[in-house]
């Protein structure tokens, strides 16, 4: 898979590498979402349109415009009449679902490759900070023992010169 957008290596290191099961569990979902979804403003990318319309005189023509342009109704949904409006979900010709889908699996790859990149980006700050730590750790370790170790020579110096003092 080409990537431009997301650069690994000089500040992100690629700790979870491509995986084509994953990207392909992101394409089942958004593609599970788009089927199940109804079209609007927020959400043009959806296999379903809500059809509400009155008066009757007005819907029926419309709605068999719709059909011949290939739209169906869905009668997993509901369907009929509310208030004098018909009220009804369809679904949008198969050409057109079949585009959107191009749309839904190259969005879904997007996705992927943002999360991926921000799941390898956390990642990488955790280990930077582990690293640190550990370094901060070593000095500090280092730093006490060289203490100790100049306090121990400190010490002998003392006895040395008390030996000397009061050996003579």
């Amino acid at each position: 898979m080409k990537q431009t957008k997301y650069k690994y290596g000089l500040e992100v290191i690629e700790f979870y590498p491509h995986d084509e099961n994953e990207l392909q569990e992101f394409i089942q979902r958004a593609e599970d979402r788009y089927y199940n979804s109804i079209a609007s403003l927020d959400n043009p990318l959806a296999a379903s349109i809500h059809f509400l319309k009155s008066p009757i005189s007005i819907a029926l023509p419309e709605l068999l415009s719709l059909h011949d342009q290939g739209f169906t109704i869905r009668n997993d949904r509901f369907a009929g009449m509310q208030g004098g409006a018909l009220d009804l979900t369809l679904t949008k010709p198969q050409s057109q679902i079949d585009k959107e889908l191009i749309q839904v699996h190259a969005q879904a790859q997007e996705e992927y490759a943002a999360r991926r990149y921000a799941r390898n980006e956390a990642e990488t700050e955790r280990q930077v900070a582990i690293t640190l730590d550990r370094q901060r750790r070593e000095r500090e370790a280092a730093e006490k023992a060289a203490e100790q170790a100049q306090l121990e020579s400190q010490r002998e110096r003392a006895l040395i010169e008390l030996r000397e003092a009061y050996a003579a």
